[in-house]
């Protein structure tokens, strides 16, 4: 395991989805504000993967890639293991 891990907490907005029948005055037309928090597995010019959980030899478990162009905010948390 590393010494030093990339967590990030990450302010995102997503699509919103309403099925079956409803009034337009009933309707909320805007888009969903999310929060994501997670160890850093895999950043390229389109996005960004988390993971929930990380293991010894590069194990992952409840991962979410996060298109770039729907991320709002970036904070940048850093957390030292046990041996420091």
């Amino acid at each position: 395991m590393v010494d030093l891990l990339k967590i990030l907490l990450i302010e995102w907005v997503d699509s919103t989805f309403h099925g079956g029948w409803i009034g337009k005055d009933e309707l909320k037309m805007v888009p969903l504000k999310c929060y994501s928090a997670g160890v850093v597995i895999d950043e390229n010019p389109d996005a960004i993967t988390l993971a929930l959980s990380g293991g010894e030899g590069e194990q992952y478990a409840d991962t979410m890639t996060i298109p770039k162009c729907s991320i709002k905010r970036i904070r940048e948390l850093k957390v030292r293991n046990g041996r420091n």
